[in-house]
């Protein structure tokens, strides 16, 4: 297979790594920043769970229709999904129940 860009060969390998979730992440802290400011954190210094679902339903019903959402919006409700999804994976060395 022969790749015309460089760049994106060598994109492809850092995805094929071991360590393809990190670098998934663009903006590493963001979203535990934004919850530190609207008080969505634990007394564990968790995020809160339902705050994320209330907040990612919120932005959801915000972009139906012909609405759209603003780019700090979409980031966040991307920020959201993800985390969400990384929360029902199961641990590593553990089988999910």
């Amino acid at each position: 297979m022969i790749f015309r860009s460089v760049k994106f060969a060598e994109d492809l390998i850092k995805l094929s790594t071991r360590f393809w979730i990190q670098q998934a992440i663009q903006r590493p802290g963001s979203l535990r920043a934004w919850a530190k400011r609207v008080g969505a954190l634990t007394s564990r210094g968790t995020i809160d769970v339902n705050r994320l679902r209330e907040e990612k339903k919120r932005l959801q019903e915000k972009a139906e229709g012909e609405k759209t959402l603003s780019e700090s919006e979409l980031r966040r409700l991307r920020q959201i999904t993800l985390a969400l999804n990384f929360r029902e994976m199961p641990k590593r060395g553990r089988k999910k129940s």
